[in-house]
């Protein structure tokens, strides 16, 4: 699997987006308990991100992770789907996580702490964005 350069430079990021997934599962998960207009309105809205989330992991980390086996949203079962969408955002987070855990162990020799800096340049890489 080839991964992306700056993710080593970044992994304290990584961890912040997968646990801004890991709340967005958790805004899914509480949706399922409430009522199906309700439900099928957060999922409209999480559905998109979902998408984002996992093309922005394949951009990183290519082969990192699959596409969903899944149909398209329906909204005959907003229960079933919104707890599917919540265990699909995990399923990212932890990719993401464990993808930053790695690559931050792998850049440290000895285990040790990497050294700080600041490296607007590899933020901007990593967001896709050019820093000139």
């Amino acid at each position: 699997m080839r991964i992306h350069p700056a993710i080593a430079d970044n992994s304290k990021h990584l961890r912040h987006l997968a646990a801004m997934l890991r709340a967005l599962a958790d805004l899914a998960e509480r949706a399922a308990g409430r009522s199906r207009v309700v439900c099928a309105l957060v999922l409209c809205l999480l559905d998109p991100a979902e998408a984002v989330a996992r093309q922005y992991l394949q951009k990183i980390a290519p082969g990192a992770v699959t596409p969903p086996a899944r149909a398209p949203l329906r909204s005959i079962d907003a229960v079933a789907e919104a707890l599917d969408l919540a265990a699909r955002f995990r399923a990212l987070a932890d990719t993401l996580a464990a993808l930053a855990h790695n690559c931050r162990r792998s850049a440290t020799p000895g285990n040790q702490p990497p050294a700080r800096s600041s490296r607007p340049a590899a933020c901007a890489a990593i967001a896709g964005l050019d820093s000139s």
